[in-house]
């Protein structure tokens, strides 16, 4: 089992935390580096591995201490953020312990990894959320952090295409009903306790749907 090559911060405490918002929702932290002042540049302490919670991708960020949200760590960013010597794993794949759990990572962004080892385990149309940030952040007006995301899918593990898969259509109708008074309703300010037997069962079975839908929506 072999040690992973980013420098363990002392932030492993966020591990696991979902983002709720912006263009990160449902994306977990999995990898937590340093946060950044506003005048520094990225280093290896300072990247953060995201993963979505259904698509199972992975985005390399940094975190501005200022912000709220990170940003994408972009190809200008690679040089100061990773080392080519580090990089030992075939697959890109690191399985190791932290904090009494284990974790499968990949070290390396995918079109970092594919310039390093020339590796075949990618499709030529296998873009990373980096490399296109990277490549279109002249013309975005700002970072790319500040514009829509768009959800990258997982073939096997491996393959990444652009699409937009059901759970988006999910998502913007849970918004639309949100927004419409009717229908069924529960007064949260009374205690489940004082509900009908009917109510509760109503309360569980909407619970069921949206936890099936949005599965992590509540964690505990």
């Amino acid at each position: 089992m072999a040690s992973f090559p980013l420098p363990v911060s002392k932030n492993t405490h966020i591990n696991g935390v979902i983002l709720r918002n912006g263009i990160f929702a449902q994306y977990t932290i999995v990898w937590s580096g340093e946060f950044l002042k506003e005048e520094e540049m990225p280093t290896e302490e300072n990247v953060f591995i995201l993963q979505h919670m259904h698509d199972n991708n992975f985005i390399f960020a940094f975190w501005k201490s200022s912000e709220n949200q990170p940003r994408i760590l972009t190809p200008k960013h690679y040089k100061g953020c990773f080392q080519k010597e580090k990089s030992v794993s075939a697959s890109n794949r690191y399985l190791f312990q932290l904090n009494d759990k284990y974790l499968l990572l990949p070290y390396l962004p995918v079109d970092l990894f594919q310039e390093w080892t020339d590796s075949v385990l990618y499709k030529k149309d296998s873009l990373a959320h980096s490399y296109l940030a990277g490549l279109f952040q002249e013309h975005l007006g700002g970072e790319f952090g500040a514009i829509e995301r768009k959800r990258i899918t997982r073939f096997c593990g491996w393959y990444a295409s652009y699409e937009d898969i059901p759970i988006d259509a999910y998502r913007r109708l849970f918004v639309q009903v949100a927004k419409e008074n009717k229908g069924h309703s529960i007064d949260i300010t009374q205690d489940p306790k004082e509900l009908s037997t009917e109510q509760v069962e109503k309360v569980k079975e909407a619970f069921r749907i949206v936890k099936s839908i949005f599965k992590g929506i509540i964690i505990q």
